[in-house]
């Protein structure tokens, strides 16, 4: 293990350099870690390093422990004392940030494959899925894990966050054992930090749009447990929007009270669900959106958040996809939602992660992704 500290002599630490130091980290094998003041965090995590609070003067040191760490922090000093400018040569994302992401699995060629497509498409992030119940221990070996973050350091991907989506009606309370629930986020949290990842997406359930519905207090009891052991690893619970309105959530956030759980903004499910304005829902939510999916859909006919995603507790994916007279998931820039208007509230709003595609459906889903890249990158820049 070897350590660096330097003086600060930029007054914060924003885009561009951000992206540079995760992209940089994210190419050693070793576990980067940059302390400031009394604050450690991953330097391989974009949310870690975006929450950097640098004034001109202070200290930051640098840990590299593991594989090729004197490489790894002789190339973080280099940034650091360019004033996080690293030599074009030694930055293959150009001086643009590239915010493209991919859910690995949309590809339906595994997650390995999935990332190989993603990073010849020119995505620079993937999310993963870890899976359901026990997949943490029973499908994330060590050997996997190692498997995943060498593919991932090997095609330049970061992983911008992994998916734990666990079935059924997750954290409405239904369940006499929904205390096992709780422990695997607990556990998907420990995973998040092998994979030098620090957001987990997930549905929790549908959040009542009255407070004094039972459910609403087991599902804000539930999420202040799992915001403790957010805390204690350093991870994020992103909420997937879809079933309740941006100002149902962000009242559920306020009295929930915590610091680590946030919202996976997809634009597509609450257009398709809702009818939300996706901008309009930004600015609702706006200091709580961890993580953002590139997703695209279309309203037909309006059913509702409770049905809708009743029945997607119930039936899960498949039967989600029977509603075809309700709404219908289209290639990214084919539907309803309004991408010019939300990237705009979105970078008003002082978003800085990533935008990630997912395609749930689709005869050729790698056609539909490629798509989807060319559209964001030319509305991103």
């Amino acid at each position: 293990m070897i350590s660096r500290t330097f003086k600060i002599e930029i007054a914060e630490l924003r885009s561009r350099p951000a992206e540079l130091m995760v992209r940089t980290a994210c190419k050693y094998p070793c576990r980067i870690t940059v302390e400031h003041g009394s604050r450690s965090i991953n330097a391989k995590s974009m949310m870690g390093v975006f929450s950097l609070e640098l004034a001109e003067g202070d200290e930051l040191t640098v840990v590299a422990d593991g594989e090729r760490e004197q490489e790894a922090l002789a190339d973080i000093a280099a940034l650091i004392e360019s004033k996080f400018q690293l030599p074009e040569h030694k930055y293959s994302g150009g001086v643009t940030m590239n915010r493209i992401g991919v859910m690995a699995e949309s590809f339906g060629i595994g997650v390995p494959g999935g990332m190989e497509r993603a990073a010849q498409l020119g995505a620079a992030a993937v999310q993963v899925y870890v899976g359901g119940r026990g997949a943490t221990q029973n499908v994330w070996t060590p050997e996997y894990r190692r498997e995943i973050r060498n593919k991932a350091h090997d095609c330049g991907l970061v992983i911008s966050a992994m998916c734990g989506d666990l079935g059924g009606h997750a954290f409405e309370g239904r369940e006499e054992n929904d205390e096992w629930r709780i422990a695997e986020v607990g556990r998907m949290f420990e995973l998040c930090q092998d994979m030098d990842c620090t957001i987990l997406t997930n549905h929790i359930g549908r959040v009542p749009s009255d407070k004094a519905h039972p459910r609403y207090a087991v599902m804000v009891d539930a999420m202040q447990r799992i915001d403790r052991l957010g805390r204690e690893t350093g991870c994020y619970l992103a909420i997937e929007t879809g079933p309740e309105t941006p100002e149902t959530l962000k009242g559920f956030l306020e009295d929930i009270g915590g610091t680590n759980i946030g919202i996976n903004y997809d634009p597509a499910n609450l257009k398709m669900v809702l009818d939300v304005d996706a901008a309009q829902g930004v600015r609702t939510l706006a200091g709580h959106i961890l993580h953002t999916h590139a997703k695209d859909g279309k309203i037909f006919k309006f059913m509702g958040g409770e049905e809708v995603y009743g029945i997607f507790c119930d039936g899960g994916i498949e039967e989600l996809q029977k509603l075809g007279e309700y709404f219908q998931e289209v290639p990214l820039g084919e539907g309803d939602v309004d991408w010019d208007s939300y990237i705009a509230a979105l970078n008003e709003i002082g978003y800085k992660g990533y935008f990630t595609i997912e395609r749930e459906c689709g005869a050729d889903p790698t056609s539909d992704i490629r798509q989807a890249v060319e559209f964001l990158r030319r509305r991103l820049g």
